[in-house]
Order: C-alpha cells, then structure tokens, then sequence
C-alpha cells in the first residue's frame, strides 16, 4: 500500500471517529482527551506549535500567537503520545490543564443535578422561576423571553433578526423603557460559536437586569431612558441545539459543506469585512473542515446575511451607539481591527472606553481582564463582527469581549466548559462593567447620544 494511501487512510479515520462515536453513543464524549498548556520562549518554538494547527484532531482552544504567550490545545487520547514527543522534540514543556475534557463535562452535570433547586425548578421560563445560575436549552431560552415579554409588556418587546440554516428563528428582547422618543440602539449578540455556553447566559441574565431594576435603580433607569437596548442571547442556534443534542464543543454553524462529513461556518469569519484575508494562522481557513472555516464566499451563512440586514436597517432608522460580541474564554476586552494591526481613527476612544469597563469589572472580585486592538491583542482575524461593524456602518463604539475563564496557578482551568457556579459572578463583573462603559460614553462622548 502506498504512502499516500496509507495517509489518505488515516485521515478519513480521524474525520470519521467522532461521527462513529456520536452516532454510536448520542453525544460525542471526549474519554481522556486532554487539554495541555505550552509556552513558546522562542520564535522557532512558536513555528513549531504552528505547525501542528494543519494536524487533524487537535483543537486549538488558545491560539499560537507571539512568543511568551501560552498557547491551550486540546489533544484526543490517540494522539497524544505523538504530540507531547513533538513538543518535547522542539524543546516546549507540557503543562496538562485538564486530564479528562469528558470527567468536566461529567462533573458539571453530576453538580447541576446535587443543586437544591430540582430540574423541575430550574427549567421554569417563568421570570420569578428561571434559574439563572444554569445553562438552559434552546426552547428554554426562547420560552423564558416569551414570558419576559408578557409580564414586562411596557417595557420590552420581541424582535427577530433572522432565520438560521436549519430555520429557527434568532431572536431577542428589546429593552425600550417609558419614553416614546427616537433613541440610538445599544446591540448585544450572545453565542455566535456554540460551544460558549457562558455567552448566552451572560446576555440572558442582562435581561434579567434590566426588567427587574428599570424604574428602582437610578443607573440602570438612566440607561435604557437613554437608549434602545437590543439583546440576542444566541445568534448561533443550530450550533447551539447541537451542543446539547451531539457534540458539547461544536463552534460553527450547521450548514451543510462542499465535503460529505464536514458542517459549519465560523460565523465569526463570514463578515464581508476583509473576509477571507489569511493573514496568519487564526484569521480564517479556507478548509471547510476546519473549526475556522469562513464559508466559500462573503455573507455566505443566512446568520451572518440576516444578522448584517437587521443592523443595517437598524443603523439607517435609529443610529448604533454600541455593538458589542460577546465570546468565552480568555478575559479580554477587544476593539478594531482585527484585520490588520494598523491601529484606527478611534483607537484612544476605544481605549478609554475599555478601560472605564475593566476597571470596574476588576473591582467586582478581581478577575483580570486585558484589553486593546483585536490583532494586536490576540492574532489578526479577518470578516469579524465587530469590524464590520466598525467599518461599514461607521459604528465608533463596536467589539468583542471574551469571558471567563483563563488559567492560573491559583484556580482551575475549564475553558469553554465554565462551570455553572461561575454564570452568576461572570455575568455580575460584566454587567457591572457595561454599566460603567455606558456611564463613560454618556459623561464624555456626548456625541453618543445624536
């Protein structure tokens, strides 16, 4: 048998295995899959952990960016003793952050069933009912803002911006307040790669926020007096459903691919925005399989399409004050560009603003956030929300935030598999921190208001 053959083999092996194990089991497990911890200390280093980005089966859940800059990898049990002697061979150090991705999964679901409320309780969409301290389901979600909206009625409304692929409609809450005059949009989007569970939770207990306090709370009363507050919890839901039903770290969306077994688009990559701009490694792929994949053309994913319509239109009827995309995990605030480390017209107003918002949030229980240009930060992406939105609707004031967590030598590590008793005092640090970065663009950046 050739080498090529052999190779060819291989490959469709390793696509394959997590279709057989999902098929065989329901939910994909991740049995012993690791998730380790390298730190390149030099330039070559790095090369060679980029090397491994074009290896199927890893997944890279921090990104090889700069020298000294930790880098986290998942890595499947099959491929292990492959890895660690490559990175041994290279002269990096292994640190294992997780031993076990599926003993995590197991973990979070053994604490949620020994929580005092039951799941009876805790999957009430009722206001006064929800659990906001769980992840709930995609019906769960959508039948809670039902009922937001019903015992809110002067308060709120409902809005759709679009349908998904598999035709769920992506909806959200508006929080609109008592006054009847034409207001700016403040517009948040929550879960726009699956697998960030804490995202959505985050947008829903904002929500909760502003219902609850509107009319009490002299600040948050301020806020939605002065703008119009639109809040998507999940933008992604086909890969959201999928997260529950078949693979718990699914990214992308679910669109069907011009390869049999490979679905998805990174929707984070769809934008047409310098789309398809490879710059380095993590700015986009072109390979459908691939977690980064940005789909064959621009605006190619009816997310994305739908998505860029609403806040078109929303931008020509009332103007966007704000537009933030709202990720997990590594505690960062992020402003424009991300396509290229040229830094824009607004850097300092971005800064300022970042920097009112992290203050606050540090303050809460000392979570430690970074903050500053999306490519100077983290890597050069191309065809993102928050430039586009940046840069064709002339937004001042758009980003992304990641969320908890991030490793250190104090806590545990859990990646995208944030444990429910952190959704409480994540969201808390980053409502807290919005409230200040409004309360900033309001006393210097009176502009934000015409």
């Amino acid at each position: 048998m050739s080498t090529f053959i052999k190779y060819s083999l291989l490959l469709l092996c390793s696509t394959l295995v997590p279709v057989m194990m999902t098929s065989a089991a329901g939910m994909k497990r991740y049995d012993n899959y690791q998730v380790i911890q390298v730190t390149p200390k030099t330039v070559a280093e790095l090369d060679a952990v980029k090397r491994l980005t074009k290896k199927s089966g890893i997944d890279f859940w921090k990104e090889p960016t700069r020298v000294n800059a930790s880098i986290d990898v998942m890595v499947p049990p099959f491929l292990q003793n492959e890895i660690y002697g490559y990175l041994k061979r290279h002269g990096l150090s292994v640190l294992t952050l997780q031993a076990n991705i599926q003993g995590v999964i197991d973990a979070e679901m053994r604490y949620s069933d020994s929580k005092p409320s039951t799941r009876r309780r805790s999957s009430s969409t009722t206001p006064s009912r929800f659990d906001y301290s769980r992840y709930h389901t995609w019906d769960e979600v959508n039948s809670w803002m039902d009922n937001i909206v019903e015992n809110y009625p002067n308060l709120t409304e409902i809005f759709t911006v679009t349908n998904s692929y598999e035709g769920r409609r992506i909806r959200g809450v508006k929080i609109l307040g008592s006054s009847s005059e034409k207001k700016k949009a403040v517009f948040f989007e929550g879960g726009i790669h699956s697998r960030e569970w804490i995202s959505p939770a985050t947008m829903i207990f904002f929500i909760k926020e502003f219902v609850e306090n509107y009319g009490k709370d002299r600040k948050i009363t301020k806020m939605v007096d002065a703008f119009d507050w639109y809040i998507v919890p999940i933008l992604n839901p086909d890969g959201y459903v999928h997260t529950w039903t078949t693979d718990r770290l699914w990214r992308k969306s679910r669109e069907p691919t011009n390869v049999t077994l490979c679905f998805g688009v990174d929707l984070n990559r769809n934008w047409d925005y310098h789309w398809g701009e490879i710059i380095e490694t993590f700015s986009g792929s072109s390979d459908p399989c691939s977690i980064l994949y940005f789909g064959p053309k621009p605006n190619s994913s009816i997310e994305v399409t739908g998505t860029q319509t609403f806040l078109t239109d929303l931008s020509a009827s009332n103007g966007i004050a704000l537009f933030i995309d709202w990720h997990s995990y590594s505690q960062l605030f992020l402003s424009p560009w991300g396509y290229t480390r040229d830094l824009p017209e607004h850097y300092q107003d971005h800064m300022d603003f970042m920097e009112a918002s992290v203050d606050k949030l540090v303050s809460m229980y000392g979570t430690r956030y970074k903050y500053g240009s999306i490519a100077n930060t983290i890597y050069v992406v191309s065809g993102s929300s928050s430039d586009w939105v940046y840069g064709t609707l002339g937004v001042k004031h758009s980003y992304g935030v990641e969320l908890r967590d991030t490793f250190t030598l104090t806590s545990p590590f859990y990646g995208f598999l944030l444990p429910e008793k952190q959704i409480i005092p994540t969201a808390v640090e980053a409502w807290e921190s919005i409230k200040a970065g409004i309360f900033h663009l309001l006393e210097n950046d009176r502009g934000i208001l015409i």
